[in-house]
């Protein structure tokens, strides 16, 4: 055993009788470094673990799970994936903006649930099972309490009609279409 274990655990957060696990991370030493602690690194959030980017620009490699993420800014080339990829959930925002570059990879049936406003602005969508898209349903990506700004590219090849909308404070995938009838 060394003198300054490297701190991993092994067992489940219920096995302990403490269910509360803070970290504490000290500064960057070398200013190239500040933002970009965990540039290399896949976050999976608990439910009910929060990820506070303590009011700051945050480089993340990935960010998974079903907790939340606040207070800052995710820097270009995170990749947000609910649940992670193949895996169908939930990821909160609160307080959190998006540098142009986030990617959001999305399983249909994911959402990002976000307090306050977003703006998508230079973000790409990826949908990761687009052969399951139904087209009488309508897929809700991201909802806001106070509304989706800017625009997201979708970054799926995607069957006719599909594509992304801005609606009623949430980033939509829905497909236009269907038959017109016309009666005399």
């Amino acid at each position: 055993a060394t003198a300054y274990p490297d701190w991993t655990f092994s067992d489940n957060a219920a096995q302990y009788t403490v269910r509360n696990f803070y970290v504490f991370v000290r500064p960057a030493t070398n200013p190239a470094d500040v933002g970009r602690l965990l540039a290399a690194t896949d976050v999976d959030l608990a439910a009910g673990a929060v990820l506070n980017l303590n009011a700051s620009t945050q480089a993340i490699h990935s960010v998974t799970g079903s907790g939340t993420v606040s207070n800052g800014v995710l820097a270009a080339d995170t990749v947000l994936s609910p649940a992670g990829d193949g895996t169908v959930g939930t990821l909160a925002l609160a307080n959190v903006q998006f540098a142009a570059g986030v990617r959001y990879h999305a399983d249909l049936g994911d959402r990002l649930n976000v307090t306050g406003p977003l703006d998508v602005s230079g973000m790409t969508v990826r949908i990761n099972n687009p052969e399951g898209l139904v087209r009488s349903q309508t897929y809700t990506l991201i909802q806001t309490t106070a509304g989706v700004t800017g625009a997201a590219t979708l970054e799926t090849e995607l069957p006719s009609g599909w594509k992304l909308v801005k609606r009623d404070n949430a980033l939509l995938l829905i497909s236009e279409g269907g038959t017109c009838l016309i009666l005399k």
